[in-house]
C-alpha cells in the first residue's frame, strides 16, 4: 500500500483564531454550567452523600465529561497562545464571546539604588544611612522616602510578553 501524502496545514489568521477562541468560550461555559449544576442539585448532592459509594459511577461519568471538554478547551487555549506568541507585534482578537491578547512592550524592571548618592542625600536630611549599608530597596527607601529615593535609583525597562484568553 502507497503511504499517504501529507496534507499541509494551512497557517492560521486572525478569524481562525477568532474562531478557535469562541470554540474555547462556549467549551468553557459548557464546563462551568456542568458545574453550576452539579453544585446547586441539592437533592444530587443528598444523594450523593447517602449514597456515596452507588453514585461513584455516575461521579465519575461526570468528571469524565468534564475532564474530556477541559481536554479540549486546554488544547484550543495551548493553540491559540501558540500563534499569539508568533506574532511580531501586540494584537487583540475579538470573538463573540472570548478575547485573545498578545501583549508585548517594556515596564519598569528592579531598581538598583547608587550608593554614593543615597548616602549623600541621608547626610543633606541628617538621617543614618549605615543602617541601610547594602542600600536594600526594603530598608532604603524608607530612609529617604519614595520620591528621593526613586530619584538616585537607577531604573531599567525589563521587556515583557504576555498572551491572554479570557471569556467576555
Amino acid at each position: 500500500m502507497a503511504p499517504k501524502p501529507q496534507v499541509k496545514k494551512k497557517a492560521l489568521d486572525k478569524s481562525d483564531i477568532a474562531a478557535k477562541a469562541e470554540r474555547w468560550a462556549r467549551l468553557r461555559r459548557q464546563i462551568k454550567s456542568l458545574e453550576e449544576a452539579k453544585a446547586l442539585d441539592d437533592d444530587l448532592n443528598a444523594t450523593i452523600q447517602r449514597h456515596a459509594e452507588e453514585m461513584q459511577p455516575f461521579v465519575d461519568a461526570y468528571d469524565a465529561e468534564v475532564a474530556k471538554l477541559e481536554e479540549r478547551a486546554d488544547g484550543i487555549r495551548e493553540e491559540i497562545f501558540a500563534w499569539l506568541r508568533k506574532q511580531k507585534k501586540a494584537i487583540t482578537i475579538e470573538a463573540k464571546h472570548a478575547i485573545a491578547k498578545f501583549l508585548k512592550g517594556t515596564k519598569p524592571g528592579g531598581r538598583q539604588p547608587n550608593p554614593q548618592q543615597f548616602i549623600a542625600r541621608c547626610e543633606e536630611l541628617g538621617k543614618d544611612p549605615w543602617t541601610a549599608v547594602n542600600v536594600v530597596i526594603k530598608t532604603g527607601e524608607p530612609i529617604l522616602g519614595k520620591t528621593d529615593f526613586d530619584a538616585i535609583c537607577k531604573k531599567e525597562e525589563v521587556e515583557y510578553a504576555e498572551a491572554s484568553l479570557e471569556l467576555k
